[in-house]
C-alpha cells in the first residue's frame, strides 16, 4: 500500500510585517520592490503574543520610548538596538480606550503585533493526498502550530487496535484492556478492523514516510469493548469507559451506537467527565432523529454528526437537538490491521476526527479544561446548515486550525501572516495585539463503508 510518494516540502516563509499610521503622518516600515509586489495575509488568520507588540523607534529617541513604556505600566521584553525595534508587553489583560490613544505618538515608525511565525508542513505519509478530510478540518495548518504529545492520552473504546500496525506501534500506550475476552490484550480481531481504523484518524505517526497521516501524535490506548462482528455490551462499555478514566485518559473515542438509554453506561461517562476526561462519540448511522447513546448523553458526552467533502451533511448520519458538533465521515482514509489502510464511511470517523482535535488541544496547552476544551471546539467551528446550532451539523463542522491559533498558550513555531493591505489606525493594532479572543446488547456498527480490500461488514 506504499505508492505515490508525496514530496516533503517545508517551506520557512519569512514576511515582514506592516503598519502605516495615517493618523500619525508615519512612513510605511516595508516598502514593495518595483518588480515584486508585496503579498499580504490577513490579521484574522495571524496568531500573535497576546498582549506584546514591536514598536519601530524611527526618528524617536530611546529614552522618550522607555518613559512612555513607564508610563503605561508596561515593560520592554527585548530590543533590536540594530534596527530600532523594542519588543513591549503590558502586564495587564487589556488596554483601555484612553490608554490606546495616548499611545498614539507620532514619533514612532510602526507598532505592530507580535506575530507568530510558522514552519508550513505538508506530511510525507504517501497516502496523504487521499485524507480528504484534514484539510477540510485545516489539519495541515494545526500542526504549524502543534503536532501533539505523548503526555496526552486518548482511549480508543472500540474492537482493539492492531498495535503492531507501521502506522500505529510508535503512538500506541500498552496500558488498555480486553474486557471482551478478558485480558490484557486489547489487539483488533474484528472482520472490519474498526478499532484499528478509528485510532488511524487520531493518531497513526504522521511524516514517517509510511501510510496516512493521524491528527495528533499522542498515545493511544484500546479498551477493547466490541467482539471482532461489532458487537459488545454495555457493562463492557462501561468497564472500557471507567478503566479509561483510572489510567489517565484525557479523552475516550466512541464509535458505536444504541437506541437504548442505559443507566450504567451513562453512569459510567459521567463517572470519566468527573476526572476531567472529554468523551466523544459518534451520532450514528441510521438517518434517524432518534437518540442514539452514547452520543447523546449530551452532559458528559460530545456528539459528533458527520459531513463529506462539500461540508453537506452526511445523508446517513442521525440527527437531532442532541447533536453538538459535525466532522468529516464519508470515504475517510485510514489504518486497517495487517499494515494495510483503506476508505470507510460513517460517523464513527466523524467522532474520531473531534477527539483527535481535542487531543491536539490539550497537547498545545495542557491547562485548558474539559469545558473548555469542549467550549472551543463548539465556538471555532464553522457554522453550516441554519445560522447557530441546528439538528444536522450541531455547532458547526470543526476547525483545528481556528480551535488552536484562538487559544491563550503561546504558538510554537508557525506560518508568517501580516497584516491587511489596509492602512491601520495604532489604535486598532495595538488592540489587536493586547486583546485575547477570549451502549441489552450494541447494535452491529454500521460504520464501515468501503475499505481498500473490498470487504463488505457481515451482517448481525
Amino acid at each position: 500500500m506504499r505508492t505515490l510518494r508525496l514530496t516533503f516540502l517545508t517551506l520557512v516563509m519569512i514576511g515582514l510585517v506592516t503598519v502605516s499610521l495615517s493618523s500619525c503622518g508615519c512612513s510605511s516600515a516595508v516598502a514593495a520592490s518595483d518588480s515584486q509586489p508585496v503579498s499580504y495575509g490577513t490579521d484574522g488568520n495571524a496568531g500573535y503574543v497576546s498582549g506584546e507588540f514591536i514598536i519601530g523607534l524611527g526618528g524617536e529617541s530611546r529614552e522618550k520610548l522607555l518613559e512612555l513604556v513607564k508610563s503605561w505600566n508596561a515593560v520592554v521584553v527585548s530590543e533590536l538596538p540594530e534596527i530600532g525595534a523594542f519588543l513591549v508587553r503590558f502586564e495587564e489583560p487589556t488596554v483601555s480606550v484612553t490608554m490606546l490613544e495616548a499611545r498614539a505618538y507620532a514619533g514612532f515608525e510602526y507598532v505592530e503585533p507580535n506575530y507568530h511565525v510558522h514552519a508550513a508542513l505538508t506530511p510525507n505519509d504517501p497516502w496523504w493526498p487521499s485524507q480528504w478530510g484534514f484539510p477540510k478540518v485545516r489539519a495541515d495548518l494545526a500542526w504549524d502550530i502543534e503536532l501533539g504529545s505523548r503526555s496526552v492520552i486518548v482511549a480508543v473504546i472500540d474492537t482493539g487496535i492492531d498495535y503492531h500496525h507501521e502506522d500505529l506501534a510508535e503512538n500506541y500506550l500498552p496500558s488498555g484492556y480486553d474486557w471482551v475476552n478478558h485480558d490484557n490484550d486489547p489487539f483488533d480481531d474484528s472482520f472490519m478492523g474498526h478499532g484499528t481504523h478509528v485510532a488511524g484518524v487520531i493518531g497513526a505517526v504522521t511524516n514517517n514516510g509510511l501510510g496516512v497521516a493521524g491528527l495528533a501524535q499522542v498515545s493511544l490506548m484500546a479498551e477493547k469493548v466490541l467482539n471482532k462482528t461489532g458487537l459488545g455490551t454495555i457493562f463492557d462499555v462501561a468497564q472500557g469507559v471507567i478503566d479509561a478514566a483510572r489510567k489517565g485518559a484525557r479523552i475516550t473515542n466512541n464509535s458505536y451506537e444504541t437506541p437504548v438509554y442505559s443507566y450504567t453506561m451513562r453512569a459510567a461517562f459521567e463517572y470519566a467527565w468527573s476526572r476531567g476526561v472529554l468523551n466523544v462519540a459518534a451520532a450514528g448511522n441510521d438517518s434517524s432523529n432518534q437518540p442514539f447513546y452514547p452520543a447523546a448523553f449530551t452532559e458528559f458526552v460530545v456528539s459528533v454528526a458527520g459531513t463529506d467533502q462539500t461540508d453537506g451533511w452526511y445523508s446517513s448520519s442521525n440527527y437531532g437537538d442532541w447533536i453538538e458538533l459535525s466532522a468529516p465521515a464519508v470515504d475517510i482514509f485510514s489504518t486497517l490491521p495487517g499494515n494495510n489502510y483503506g476508505l470507510f464511511t460513517g460517523t464513527s470517523m466523524s467522532s474520531a476526527f473531534v477527539a483527535g482535535a481535542a487531543a491536539l488541544m490539550w497537547s498545545h496547552c495542557g491547562a485548558i479544561s474539559t469545558d473548555g476544551v469542549r467550549r472551543r471546539l463548539q465556538e471555532t467551528a464553522v457554522d453550516l446548515g441554519a445560522p447557530g446550532r441546528d439538528p444536522y451539523f450541531g455547532y458547526g463542522r470543526i476547525d483545528l486550525f481556528s480551535a488552536l491559533n484562538e487559544m491563550p498558550c503561546p504558538a510554537v513555531g508557525g506560518r508568517i501572516l501580516g497584516p491587511d493591505r489596509t492602512q491601520f489606525s495604532l489604535l486598532l493594532v495595538i488592540e489587536l495585539a493586547v486583546v485575547t479572543v477570549a451502549v441489552t446488547s450494541i447494535a452491529l456498527l454500521r460504520d464501515a463503508g468501503r475499505s481498500s480490500r473490498r470487504k463488505t461488514p457481515p451482517k448481525p
